[in-house]
């Protein structure tokens, strides 16, 4: 057994903004499951401290930055969840108004510096012994805002000598956050000695960049975008930082964790169990058609946009092509905060075509589960794609998902071809190019199935019975944690306990499409 520490900025359903929130809750589920003693440590945001309930170990701790700045490491129970936490509590940098990332007004950067860096200081004390007893044999870190951890781990190492230190593992989301910060945040920190020899400003640095450089092992959350970031064009300035590691980054695709998302038992749904089969999908459609005030049809094609509205995920083109959609027999539901002028379209969108398109600003996890419900397609495009799970929690309800082939996508969605569909495989629909022209035919495509009953049904079943484990995801990651856990002298090295096999995957009992 291994002591695993995790750590990250995002932690569903308590601090999230996308796909990180779930990634990380999930895993750290399953790797739980799998018998490994894991242990997580959160930043202490208002969010996740007002819903303590229980405080099991409280530290007072120092963080000897050139400032030195006082705060609190809390091993704590959280409502209406089972698993203990570790959070580090400082309300002058966590509980700031604004969003979770959101900077002070005139110093840009400032605030996110100082806040993970503390979370990363406070994760290599923890996972080296010198909070409690409990030590980590592996710490595994998540996206830029962990990524210093292992060079604290090493600053403790050099400092005090020490013969054996925690393995870190680095796990990249999204390569295009990466956590730039000014060049001297590295003697504030007390990192002056890892000074990066590679960087993209002579007078910054960014947090994944010393990561990447200095984690004992590299993953991303899909194998496709392993292969991507190592190019010019998606390696979002560190190509040459990749390269140099290739053969030490593995990409593991990322899990849907089927206890939130699955129709049959889903509490956002206003139906009983074991009950989702095609006349429930009819009654939800409907019933959101009269609640976000649509036109109520059956037979119209309800399109969904459920993404940041954000120039990765192609809201520009989404945008442009929205005229052409309104001409034809379909409704679109979109949800989302991002960019301002896409918002603002997104808002003139609303206004131009009322009863068609109907746009939501504020984000609800909710209203997400009833609109992939109900919806008939998922519009799900982006320029680049570490993983996509919008498309694969589409998927689930059977809302078949128009997306472009990128990074994850190409490890999770089949074109449907008419081969395909019959053949079992098919489960959206794929397009190459991020233009318009390609977006708005793949659309048109989609409703073309759509229109044809039959086909549908046996697309929308292989879409629901299409399967991502999450046991599958953290046994690759097992390998890993044994594989650099095991880097160290023979006899520190715990032999790997014998390994528990996937759950099988479920088809769903009422499936769409199925008599």
């Amino acid at each position: 057994m291994l002591n695993i520490l995790f750590v990250s900025s995002e932690y569903y359903p308590f601090i999230k903004t996308g796909g990180l929130g779930d990634a990380v809750a999930s895993l750290y589920r399953a790797v739980q499951i799998s018998g490994d003693n894991a242990a997580i440590l959160l930043p202490g945001y208002k969010a996740l401290t007002e819903n303590i309930v229980e405080v099991i170990e409280d530290h007072a701790i120092s963080i000897p930055f050139s400032v030195v700045l006082q705060a609190r490491l809390k091993k704590v129970r959280l409502r209406n969840h089972s698993s203990l936490v570790w959070v580090l509590d400082c309300h002058q940098f966590f509980h700031q108004p604004g969003g979770i990332y959101e900077e002070i007004e005139g110093r840009e950067g400032h605030l996110n510096t100082l806040r993970f860096a503390m979370l990363s200081w406070a994760a290599s004390q923890l996972a080296c012994g010198n909070i409690t007893n409990w030590s980590a044999d592996i710490v595994h870190c998540h996206d830029w805002h962990t990524a210093l951890v292992p060079l604290f781990i090493k600053n403790e190492v050099q400092a005090k000598g020490l013969s054996r230190a925690p393995a870190t593992l680095l796990t990249i989301h999204n390569l295009a956050f990466q956590g730039h910060c000014r060049r001297e945040y590295l003697a504030i920190l007390g990192l002056k000695d890892f000074t990066p020899d590679h960087v993209q400003s002579e007078n910054s640095f960014s947090f994944l960049e010393l990561g990447i450089k200095h984690a004992d092992r590299v993953s991303t959350v899909s194998p496709t975008y392993a292969k991507e970031i190592l190019s010019e064009e998606l390696g979002c300035g560190l190509h040459e930082v990749l390269a140099a590691r290739a053969d030490e980054i593995q990409g593991i695709l990322n899990g849907v964790d089927y206890n939130i998302w699955h129709p049959q038992t889903d509490k956002y749904l206003a139906i009983t169990n074991y009950e989702f089969d095609a006349g429930a999908r009819l009654k939800i459609k409907m019933l959101l058609q009269r609640e976000l005030g649509l036109k109520q049809s059956a037979n119209t094609a309800m399109l969904s946009f459920t993404n940041r509205l954000t120039h990765q995920k192609m809201a520009d083109v989404i945008i442009d092509i929205i005229p052409a959609l309104m001409r034809q027999n379909v409704q679109i539901v979109s949800m989302g905060e991002g960019q301002d002028e896409y918002v603002d379209a997104f808002r003139k969108a609303a206004k131009a075509y009322p009863g068609q398109f109907t746009y939501l600003e504020k984000f609800g996890e909710p209203m997400e589960h009833r609109i992939h419900a109900g919806a008939d397609i998922c519009l799900s495009p982006s320029r680049f794609e570490p993983c996509g799970l919008n498309p694969l929690y589409a998927m689930c309800y059977g809302s078949v998902p128009v997306v472009r082939a990128t990074g994850g996508i190409c490890d999770t969605v089949c074109d449907a071809s008419l081969s395909n569909i019959e053949n079992g495989t098919a489960n959206g629909v794929v397009f190459k190019d991020a233009s318009e022209a390609d977006l708005l035919g793949s659309i048109e495509r989609a409703i073309r199935l759509y229109e044809k009953p039959d086909q549908w049904a046996k697309l929308q079943k292989n879409a629901m019975n299409s399967s991502f484990l999450w046991q599958r995801a953290a046994s690759e990651y097992r390998n890993i944690y044994t594989d650099i856990g095991c880097q160290k002298p023979v006899e520190e090295c715990e032999t790997p306990r014998e390994h528990v096999p996937d759950i099988p995957f479920a088809p769903l009992l009422n499936a769409v499409g199925q008599s």
